[in-house]
């Protein structure tokens, strides 16, 4: 069976929330019982709306769908997709940003346990990311998790508000990107007890223009990798920190050229950070070498 609404407009005044030209469905292609207890379903869930206010927040022109396909109540797939147009937030320091948005996932519950779980997302030309993994017994026996996300950086200087971008070099171009990995257990109230994860993140094709002092920065690659390990009982432990920097040219002060730089850099320690106010210094060791084709005086 189905049901749905078409041309649905609702107001709020108190809550000063409005949807304009809504249409939803919610079709049950199948439900089979066994004894009064579910033994299978397959739902499907749709919605268009033209345009939705609530408070200062604004969307447009939003598609969403959502199927869910159960086995058992504690048995179920379930897979998403969102479009939207654009999402606006009216605020002085934001007025011009209206960003598109599109998401989607699926997911496997099945009796506390969150399986192939996997989030994909795209802010316009901002930002994309992903995220998979899975949690056994709601994390309590494991959890392990993926993420990747990757930024514009001029996107992100011309969308953040002025007073927040204002620090950052001018014409920045170039792009962001983190990876995370990240695998452990939490206790029983859902704390982290054990964690061991490995981070990298780039920066790549990096341009940009300092005032003070004066540097051009011209095709900068950074990339930094380190592991990651946390336990209730010790801290925090980030063994080894590997960065390694490419620069194709830069110029400082208008007068000093550099071109074909490389630096290398490995920061080393076995102490775990338990934080604590009397915890003391870290000893680490540092290791760097660097090299670079020319350095002149213009």
């Amino acid at each position: 069976g189905m049901l749905a609404t078409k041309n649905l407009w609702l107001n709020y005044p108190d809550q000063n929330a409005q949807l304009e030209n809504m249409n939803a469905s919610l079709e049950l292609q199948e439900v089979t019982l066994n004894d009064s207890q579910l033994k299978n379903a397959a739902v499907n869930i749709t919605l268009q709306l033209e345009k939705g206010r609530a408070q200062k927040f604004e969307l447009n022109n939003w598609r969403q769908s959502l199927s869910l396909k159960a086995k058992a109540v504690d048995d179920v797939f379930w897979q998403f997709n969102s479009d939207l147009k654009s999402l606006h937030f009216d605020h002085p320091d934001t007025h011009k940003i209206f960003l598109p948005v599109h998401a989607e996932g699926s997911g496997h519950f099945h009796k506390n346990n969150i399986n192939r779980l996997k989030l994909s997302y795209k802010l316009g030309n901002l930002a994309n990311g992903t995220l998979t993994g899975s949690l056994k017994n709601f994390g309590k026996n494991s959890i392990q998790f993926d993420q990747s996300l990757s930024l514009n950086l001029a996107e992100v200087t011309s969308q953040v508000p002025e007073r927040f971008s204002a620090p950052l070099p001018q014409g920045l171009t170039g792009r962001a990107k983190m990876r995370t990995s990240l695998s452990g257990k939490l206790d029983a109230k859902f704390a982290p007890a054990e964690l061991k994860g490995q981070a990298n993140i780039q920066l790549e094709n990096l341009t940009a223009d300092l005032k003070q002092p004066t540097v051009h920065i011209n095709q900068l690659d950074t990339r930094i990798d380190f592991p990651i390990e946390f336990r209730f009982d010790k801290g925090v432990r980030i063994a080894k920190l590997d960065i390694h920097t490419e620069l194709h040219e830069a110029e400082a002060l208008q007068a000093w050229k550099v071109s074909t730089a490389k630096l290398d850099t490995k920061i080393t320690t076995s102490a775990f950070y338990n934080f604590q106010p009397d915890f003391g210094t870290l000893p680490v060791q540092v290791e760097t070498q660097i090299s670079f084709d020319t350095l002149s005086n213009t």
